[in-house]
């Protein structure tokens, strides 16, 4: 999980873990450099037994599949691919 921190005038303002990349002003650092830094803290742990997430219901997962679906025959109506070239 990769460890950022975001600067303001030459200062560390913030420090976080995140799952997703981080806009611009974050500076992603490894966690040697955040120990160095003395902003080094621990991953979140899920406690042991604790119940996995659950996954999309049947309504959702067929709602997800239908509008990828439209969403495919709208581009081959447009004469267009994926990636947007004709």
């Amino acid at each position: 999980m990769p460890y950022y921190i975001w600067k303001r005038g030459g200062r560390i303002v913030a420090h976080s873990y995140s799952e997703e990349p981080r806009p611009a002003p974050a500076i992603e650092v490894s966690e040697d450099e955040a120990r160095a830094m003395g902003i080094y803290v621990p991953p979140p742990v899920a406690p042991e037994g604790a119940p996995p997430e659950p996954g999309p219901t049947e309504a959702e997962d067929t709602a997800a599949m239908l509008i990828d679906h439209e969403y495919r025959l709208t581009l081959m109506e447009l004469g267009l691919s994926e990636g947007g070239e004709m």
